[in-house]
């Protein structure tokens, strides 16, 4: 399945931000 675009600043886990 496609990965998230964006990835959160710790990158633990994916987080769309905007």
């Amino acid at each position: 399945m496609p990965k998230p675009q964006s990835y959160s600043a710790r990158g633990t886990g994916p987080s769309l931000n905007f």
